[in-house]
């Protein structure tokens, strides 16, 4: 699996997000990516672009979370091609 795998890709990015690193966060994303939050929640939504996506969503969540009480575990991450499904936890 190399670093550009869609699979590596979204692993690193789980990972990245559970280890708090912000530069690998970033360039888990290419510049139009679309990312698609279901549900009601005020985060909930469709952003499109990296900085949206960054800022939009990712930026509205970090203020909802305490520093230091974040715990991700990547459970499942399977792919077929370009499209990847990842399954993790997480609490905080």
């Amino acid at each position: 699996m190399t670093a550009t795998d869609p699979k590596a890709v979204v692993t690193r990015y789980v990972e990245a997000v559970r280890d708090g690193d912000l530069p690998a966060v970033r360039d888990s994303f290419a510049p139009d990516a679309t990312w698609t939050y279901p549900g009601d929640l005020p985060i909930s939504g469709t952003h499109e672009g990296r900085t949206a996506t960054l800022e939009d969503f990712l930026g509205a969540v970090g203020p909802l979370i305490r520093p230091g009480t974040t715990v991700i575990e990547l459970t499942h991450a399977f792919a077929d091609g370009d499209q990847v499904l990842a399954e993790w936890t997480s609490t905080a």
